[in-house]
Parts: structure tokens; C-alpha cells; sequence
């Protein structure tokens, strides 16, 4: 069998100085390349304090699942210095694309597909057909974005130093639109320079340049990133931009009424998900049939556990439900409390809140026979309270007798 060539296959991978490959190890039942590579920079430490000072506190052993290398899934191997609590952090970052944090089992490049991957709308099982990776590992990566810092989420969506895009750049194959003129007049500077350039080193060192002044003024390039990152269609602009933003999206509570809008279909997620569809379908006839409470909240509860369950493949889902709470909670009228006269005056007078609405005249009726029969204050209280909730569930029917109390309650 041909020996085989390190440095095709640090061409090959973009393993560039001052790294370099120290071996190779293929492992054919798992169809695993192992990559173990060295710094040309480390400094040569002689005696045993010295020595053991730089290898055990400066140093960290660690693998990261890089850019396939044929069949093969690529693992490189590297000590490389300590870091922090954080998995993603600008120290991080700054290291080449072949590795990573040595906490994660992830490179840089692979952290930067999965992030442009989830931006383009692609979903967790199209990621990891894409990028031959499991769905541990990218839900660990969306997971580690979501708890950056902004700064550092914006970099992440930044192409790493060996990405063919910025060559591109400097050669004039990619029209980078920008405002920011100290960018235009580097770029034009660069761009002189790679014209002149006759060896690929040079080449290496203008797109290093170029992608270091991208990363120290990334707060201010983020149209300039979606660029590089192909990202020029408004809906992807729009869906980069929600993203990179910190969205705290929260699981409505199983009496949020957002379930009952959901199983009712006042509201319509339209979900590209099959799974989700067929749950809904089945939950609402459950719901609509149920001849108690127990059963329509079993169905309530059995469509919330699932979300919960699979909230990180139904993202587009939950914003769509956050977006119904927040609208139903500008939309709900603040009704007086439960111990406010006008709760009594209701109770004691048909013609305080005139109403056509049949449930809760039904209601009115009971709550009156109840505290008619009984003097007790704890049982008006509580007939009170029972009027209360059932407008606030039913606001959207109430309307007209909502706004009569709320202008009642107001004036006394």
C-alpha cells in the first residue's frame, strides 16, 4: 500500500501553519479518520519543571468532528490551551476552523455550518443528513449558541479563515456591499494586493487580514456577514436576523387559553411538521368530545408535553404561539378585582350588566340562588370570583358586557 502524504492531506483539510500533522489513524469499522496534529510554535522546554508546568496547566488535550475527509468522519486531536466555563467564546473563536473549545467535541467549522444551516431554515434532521453528524451533537451546538453572549453569536455565522468565500472577495467573484468606509477602503487595498500576489501563502495572509477586521467589527457588518454567508433574500435576512438575536421563547402554561385557540382552531401554527399536525388533529377532537374538564385538559396537557418534549425542532411553532400570548395579553381588559362592589351589584341586580349571552346568564342565575340561600360573605366572595373568571376566559364573547363593568367600576 502507497504511504500516505501528510501534506496532501493538510492541503486537502486546511491545516495550515503553524500546525501540521503528526499522524494519521484510520479506524474502518467506524469509519472514523483520527488527525492528531502539532504546533511548530511550541517552545521547545527543557527540564522536567518547566516541562511539566506547560503540559499540565497550560495545556489541554482535545478532539473536535471536522470536514469529512472522504467516507471517513474526521476527528482531529490537539493540545491546545485551556479554556473557560464558556463553550463559545471569542478566545474560541479566534482559533483556526480545524478546533474548537476543548470542552466540545465540536471545530469551529462544524459549529459554523450547523448555526448557517439552522439560519437557512433548514430543520435538526436535514442538518445532520447534511453534515453527517447526530442529533446530540447539533442540538449541544444550537444549544451552546443560544446561551452566547450576542457579540460572540454574531461570529459564530462568520466564515472561518480557510472558507473559499474570502478569496472570492479579494478576486472580485464576490461584490461585498458595504457602507462602513474603512471595510471599502481595506478591501480596496486588499484587492490590490491579491492582484499582485503570485503565491498561495500570500493569498492565505490577505484573507487572514480581511476576516480580522471582520471579527473586530462584527457589531457593525452584520448585512456584510449575510453576504459572505449567502444570506441575500429578504426571508433569509429576516430569518438570520431572528437567529442572531436572543429569543427567550416560552411554553405556555397548561391553562394559558392559547391550548384551547390551538385545539378550538382559532389558532392555525401551520407547521411543516407531520408529527405536530397529526397530534393536533387527534387532541382536538378529543378536546371537542370530551364530556368533562379532566378529559379536555388530558388533551391540553398531552399537546403541551409533547411541544415541550421537541421544543428545539419546533421553534417557528413556538414563536407563532408566543406571538398569540402576547396579542391576547394586549387584547384582555383588566377587570376589577373579586372584592370590588361591582361583582355584588351583578349578583344582586339583572339589570346592572345586561347581557344576551346564554352561558352566562345560566351562570348569573346559579351564583344568585347560591347567595340568596346563604348570607355567608365567603360564598359571595366566591360567586364573585366565579363571574370573574368566566368573563376573563370569555372576553372575546363579553365584549360589550366587559367594557360596561370596566366603565362601572371606574366611575364608583
Amino acid at each position: 500500500m502507497e504511504r500516505i502524504d501528510l501534506g496532501n492531506i493538510e492541503e486537502i483539510l486546511g491545516i495550515q501553519a503553524p500546525w501540521h500533522i503528526s499522524s494519521v489513524h484510520f479506524d474502518p469499522s467506524r469509519h472514523i479518520a483520527n488527525i492528531h496534529i502539532d504546533n511548530n510554535d511550541k517552545k521547545k522546554l527543557f527540564g522536567f519543571i518547566d516541562s511539566h508546568k506547560s503540559d499540565d496547566v497550560a495545556k489541554h488535550k482535545g478532539q473536535w468532528i471536522y470536514l469529512p475527509l472522504g467516507t471517513y468522519k474526521c476527528v482531529i486531536h490537539a493540545e491546545v490551551a485551556s479554556a473557560g466555563s464558556e463553550a463559545i467564546s471569542l478566545s474560541s473563536l479566534n482559533s483556526p476552523a480545524f478546533l474548537g473549545n476543548p470542552n466540545r467535541n465540536y471545530s469551529n467549522q462544524l459549529l459554523q455550518q450547523v448555526a448557517l444551516a439552522n439560519i437557512s431554515g433548514m430543520n435538526e434532521n436535514l442538518i445532520c443528513s447534511a453534515l453527517r453528524v447526530p442529533p446530540e451533537l447539533v442540538q449541544q451546538i444550537m444549544t451552546d449558541i443560544e446561551k452566547a453572549s450576542n457579540q460572540v453569536r454574531s461570529l459564530v455565522y462568520l466564515p472561518a479563515e480557510g472558507a473559499l468565500v474570502w478569496r472570492k472577495v479579494l478576486n472580485d467573484q464576490l461584490l461585498v456591499r458595504t457602507n462602513l468606509l474603512p471595510l471599502k477602503l481595506l478591501l480596496s487595498k486588499l484587492k490590490l494586493a491579491a492582484a499582485k500576489s503570485s503565491s498561495d501563502e500570500e493569498l492565505v495572509e490577505l484573507s487572514s487580514k480581511l476576516r480580522s477586521f471582520f471579527v473586530a467589527n462584527v457589531n457593525q457588518l452584520d448585512d456584510e456577514i449575510n453576504q459572505l454567508c449567502g444570506l441575500n433574500s429578504d426571508k433569509l435576512k429576516r430569518q438570520a436576523s431572528a437567529s442572531k438575536q436572543r429569543q427567550r421563547l416560552v411554553l405556555p402554561a397548561l391553562k394559558n387559553p392559547v391550548w384551547i385557540d390551538l385545539l378550538t382552531g382559532k389558532l392555525s401554527l401551520n407547521s411543516q411538521s407531520v408529527p405536530l399536525n397529526l397530534l393536533i388533529s387527534r387532541q382536538r377532537i378529543a378536546f371537542l368530545q370530551g364530556k368533562d374538564s379532566a378529559t379536555r385538559i388530558a388533551a391540553i396537557e398531552t399537546l403541551r408535553e409533547y411541544v415541550k418534549r421537541n421544543h428545539r425542532s419546533l421553534k417557528p411553532e413556538l414563536v407563532l404561539i408566543n406571538r398569540a400570548m402576547a396579542i391576547n395579553e394586549k387584547t384582555q381588559i383588566r377587570l376589577p378585582n373579586p372584592d370590588h362592589d361591582i361583582w355584588q351589584r351583578i349578583l344582586a341586580n339583572d339589570t346592572a350588566i345586561p347581557s344576551d349571552h346564554v352561558a352566562y346568564k345560566l351562570l348569573l342565575a346559579k351564583l344568585r340562588m347560591q347567595v340568596q340561600s346563604s348570607q355567608d360573605p365567603v360564598v359571595k366572595l366566591e360567586a364573585a370570583r366565579s363571574i370573574r373568571n368566566f368573563m376573563q376566559q370569555n372576553q372575546k364573547a363579553l365584549q360589550r358586557e366587559l367594557s360596561a363593568i370596566v366603565k362601572q367600576a371606574s366611575a364608583n
